[in-house]
């Protein structure tokens, strides 16, 4: 599932006026990745709400710094 510029901006700019956190996009032939310049319980749970409107699942990493897409809800 490739997220489109238009949504990476958005969840950009409602990250940095909620939380004061800047979101990082990566592209790779493999997929997307993100990484956030902090991280917090209230910041992780945005997130993952923010990409399951558009019915996307992702993967934080351990320390809930970087994450990725896994799938479509509805794959």
């Amino acid at each position: 599932m490739i997220i489109s510029t238009v949504e990476i901006a958005q969840l950009k700019r409602e990250l940095a006026d909620k939380f004061s956190a800047e979101l990082h996009s990566h592209d790779s032939c493999g997929g997307q990745s993100f990484s956030l310049d902090k991280s917090g319980e209230n910041i992780t749970e945005y997130i993952t709400a923010f990409f399951a409107e558009l019915g996307v699942k992702i993967k934080f990493t351990p320390d809930n710094k970087q994450f990725y897409t896994v799938k479509k809800h509805n794959d």
